[in-house]
């Protein structure tokens, strides 16, 4: 945005907007600042079956570019089915994701259950496949 906030100020190569849509995303964005690296997740797949999950990709800066687009939240039976469209919460005991699924062979779409488990990270601060509780 400008100055005024009616309008948008070009970015240093004199576009206004870049795309940074990544590919395969469907719904569900927010970005995560950890260690001075930008996580920005989102759901991808159909959230009517197995496919759906949840996806990073990091980046230096909050408008990119992002590298990776690695799944870290999909399917995990018997535990759970359809795990997406996720926040999260920092807290002094951790990082935690928070995002619905529903239960494994239950193929109503709208049954949900909200759901909330720890994230990790490795050595690098990169995001690990989340281990559904």
């Amino acid at each position: 945005m400008n100055e005024n906030m009616d309008g948008f100020s070009p970015l240093p190569d004199g576009e206004l907007f870049h795309e940074i849509t990544p590919e395969g995303y469907v719904e569900g964005p927010c970005m995560m600042k950890r260690a001075g690296k930008y996580h920005f997740m989102y759901s991808t797949g159909n959230w009517t079956d197995g496919s759906y999950g949840v996806c990073v990709s990091t980046a230096d800066r909050p408008e990119g570019p992002f590298i990776g687009a690695e799944k870290i939240l999909e399917a995990q039976p018997p535990t759970a089915d359809g795990p997406g469209h996720n926040g999260y919460l920092q807290k002094e005991n951790g990082d935690f994701i928070v995002y619905h699924r529903r239960t494994v062979g239950d193929l109503n779409p709208h049954h949900r259950q909200l759901c909330i488990d720890e994230l990790h990270f490795d050595e690098k601060g990169g995001m690990l496949p989340v281990i559904m509780t």
